[in-house]
C-alpha cells in the first residue's frame, strides 16, 4: 500500500522550513560596542576613547590616578547594574593618543620580558634535576 504523500495548500510553509531559513540569517555571537559620536571624534582628533564604569570610584581612580579625562558635553548613559546591585552609569573618558602608544610599549616591553624568563627556564629533565617547579618545552616559541 502507497502511503498518502502530504498534500499542503499554498500559503503558509512548513515550520521546518522556516526555522531553518532564520538561523540562516542570524547573526549570533556578535556584541556591538558602544558607539563614539562622530561629533566627538572631531572635535578632539588626538583622543582616545573608552566607555568607563562608573562603578566602585573606577572613574576617579582613571581621572585621578591615570590620564583619562571626562568628555566635555557628554552625559553618561546607562551601563546595567554595578557590583552593589544597583543602576550603574558608563561615562565616556578621554586620553591623548601620544600616552596610549607610551602605555602599550610598556605593557608590551612587559609581556615580552616574561616570554623571554619563561622561554629561558631549564628543559623537563634539567628543571627535575634542579627541582624547580617550572619549565620549558623545547622549541616552545610563546
Amino acid at each position: 500500500m502507497e502511503q498518502p504523500s502530504e498534500t499542503r495548500r499554498p500559503g503558509r510553509p512548513k515550520r521546518e522550513d522556516v526555522t531553518q531559513s532564520e538561523r540562516r540569517r542570524r547573526k549570533g555571537g556578535s556584541v556591538e560596542k558602544l558607539a563614539i559620536p562622530n561629533e566627538v571624534k572631531d572635535a578632539h582628533p588626538d583622543m582616545e576613547f573608552r566607555w568607563a564604569r562608573d562603578d566602585g570610584g573606577r572613574i576617579y581612580q582613571l581621572t585621578h590616578n591615570d590620564d583619562w579625562d571626562t568628555v566635555p558635553g557628554v552625559a553618561p548613559i546607562h551601563g546595567g547594574k554595578g557590583s552593589d546591585g544597583k543602576g550603574m552609569n558608563l561615562q565616556l573618558l578621554m586620553k591623548p593618543r601620544a600616552f596610549m602608544r607610551e602605555d602599550q610599549k610598556e605593557k608590551m616591553k612587559l609581556l615580552d620580558q616574561r616570554d623571554k624568563e619563561q622561554l629561558g627556564r631549564p628543559d623537563a629533565a634539567r628543571a627535575a634535576e634542579q627541582g624547580l617547579e617550572h619549565y620549558s618545552v623545547p622549541g616552545n616559541k610563546i
